[in-house]
């Protein structure tokens, strides 16, 4: 990190809806360089990996798709099946990949972002060892979300294979009426998730520790959180989508060869940036609107956690912290 400038001094009034997105706008323009570095370090070796998995498995399912019959009904299904195999391995594969590189880098975006808001300029290597260093706790809170999910479902699972076999009407409605609510239970859990990396990062808890933080600030803002996160995904989808058309036609099955993984990993580096960034500021206002979060307190989270990655040395007595690399000891942020 380099000398801090007067940022933070507007950093921590509360934001209108459309000041999310100014936000998110002014912190990637200004540090478009870290964050889009930081996201190609993350998914270039996803997007070398799959490539290579495309060429040898996804060409041949491709090329296989030409040959179904669309006025077949039963086509599709028996295409899928034959295939099967290798669907599962080029999916667990990618989500693999997914889950492990892009933890860290959002983890390391997330850190930059913090870093933004007290004034200071982040370091892409050294965001990079924090996001790295709360790996564990990312990648497990993803597996609690999963398994609270997961665990929503077995009710209403359970009720409807039961009034399957049963075929009783009383059942069927009681299936219904746990479906609706899982669903219910469902966005509530995954609008939440999307603050539980910024929790586990700036305020250095573990995975269950982060999910109850989410859980807590999105409490009673679940609305404005969702339409915030929504708006974004479904431009992000349209554009995809846009893209998905014009350079690899009407096959679906085009995706899984080496021009479908570049046309979905490849923006992936500029849109990932995106999301995390604006994630981490509906995250920050969240505790300046909830909780009256200041400076101070990211302050004192953000440098609670691995002075050392930074270089950071000594605390004078008017508490500046300095960085050792920098010559002459440059301030790099007015703790």
């Amino acid at each position: 990190m380099s000398s801090p400038d007067s940022r933070n001094n507007s950093y921590f009034e509360r934001l209108t809806f459309g000041g999310h997105y100014q936000r998110m706008w002014k912190i990637y323009s200004e540090q478009y360089k870290v964050f889009l570095t930081l996201s190609a370090v993350v998914l270039v070796p996803s997007i070398i990996i799959m490539t290579i998995l495309a060429h040898f498995v996804g060409e041949s399912i491709f090329s296989d798709s030409k040959d179904i019959d669309p006025t077949d009904p039963n086509a599709t299904t028996s295409f899928i099946a034959v295939h099967m195999h290798a669907f599962l391995v080029m999916s667990s594969v990618s989500a693999l990949f997914s889950m492990v590189f892009t933890a860290v880098g959002r983890g390391a975006m997330i850190r930059a972002v913090a870093e933004m808001y007290l004034g200071a300029n982040p370091d892409w290597k050294a965001c990079l060892a924090m996001g790295a260093k709360r790996f564990c706790a990312l990648l497990c809170s993803g597996f609690v979300i999963v398994g609270v999910i997961f665990a929503m479902a077995l009710v209403p699972g359970a009720l409807f294979g039961i009034a399957v076999a049963t075929k009783s009407a009383l059942l069927f409605l009681l299936a219904f009426i746990a479906y609706v609510a899982f669903f219910v239970g469902y966005f509530y859990v995954l609008i939440a998730a999307s603050l539980v990396f910024p929790a586990i990062v700036i305020e250095n808890v573990s995975a269950l520790g982060g999910v109850k933080r989410a859980l807590d600030l999105v409490q009673n803002r679940w609305c404005s959180v969702f339409c915030l996160t929504f708006l974004i995904a479904i431009a992000n989808g349209i554009v995809s989508k846009i893209l998905q058309t014009i350079i690899l036609g009407s096959n679906p099955w085009a995706l899984l060869t080496p021009s479908g993984v570049l046309v979905t990993y490849v923006p992936a580096i500029f849109v990932l940036p995106a999301i995390t960034i604006l994630n981490t500021v509906i995250y920050l206002n969240l505790r300046i609107d909830k909780e009256g979060m200041n400076v101070d307190v990211v302050r004192r989270d953000v440098l609670s956690d691995g002075l050392a990655a930074y270089g950071i040395v000594d605390l004078d007595d008017s508490g500046k912290a300095y960085h050792a690399n920098l010559e002459s000891a440059k301030i790099i942020s007015n703790v």
